[in-house]
């Protein structure tokens, strides 16, 4: 086995940032590894692994089993604007979006001139205390104080192609949110729960009507 040059065991530092783009580049530039290192195969493996960091950075997703897509094949619905069965004003854009960005995340695409169809209403949203601090008789500190709130929210979709309902089932949820300094910083906190709620249900109900 001939001598490894020494300047293969001591590499030259480089402080440069090894961005996805220049791993790429050093490793399509030679994928050979060194003389007499014949057993040893890295610089291939580097390779894919840029390739997969490129990809990622591009906006690219590997998924096991292949894309998600609708039962029956679908790969485009209409998405009409839910329908909000609740008091609370506003919601019902705020599920509209979230199911939307779901299904452009999947690659479904959302046209008014689909075959099927994908609706939703938001059946019932409620909240609730879940935390209590427990006073501790100190002066000023004599009563128990909310720390903690809880919103719940049921949402109830249906997938149709043409008059023909292909999934129907409801999804429901819960997030927690703490109370603000005054009412608005509070109200601030309950949409911003109902913002996430709304994006995990909406997760929840694109899973179930996924298939791979």
């Amino acid at each position: 086995m001939p001598p490894v040059p020494m300047d293969l065991l001591v590499p030259r530092r480089d402080v440069r940032p090894w961005t996805p783009g220049r791993c790429l580049r050093r490793a399509l530039t030679d994928l050979r590894p060194p003389v007499g290192w014949g057993a040893l195969r890295v610089r291939p493996v580097i390779a894919a692994l840029c390739v997969l960091a490129t990809a990622s950075g591009c906006g690219y997703r590997f998924a096991a089993g292949g894309p998600a897509v609708l039962p029956e094949g679908i790969g485009a619905v209409r998405a009409p604007l839910f329908g909000n069965l609740t008091p609370e004003p506003g919601l019902e854009v705020v599920f509209t979006e979230a199911l939307r960005q779901e299904l452009a995340r999947a690659g479904i695409e959302t046209r008014a001139g689909a075959e099927a169809e994908l609706t939703g209403d938001i059946t019932n949203v409620s909240g609730v205390p879940t935390v209590l601090t427990t006073p501790t008789g100190a002066p000023g500190d004599t009563v128990s104080k909310l720390a903690s709130y809880r919103i719940f929210a049921t949402a109830h979709l249906k997938l149709t192609r043409g008059t023909r309902v292909v999934s129907e089932f409801d999804v429901s949820g819960y997030e927690d949110y703490l109370p603000g300094v005054d009412i608005l910083q509070s109200e601030s906190n309950r949409q911003a729960a109902l913002e996430r709620l709304a994006q995990r249900l909406m997760r929840d109900a694109f899973d179930r009507l996924a298939t791979r």
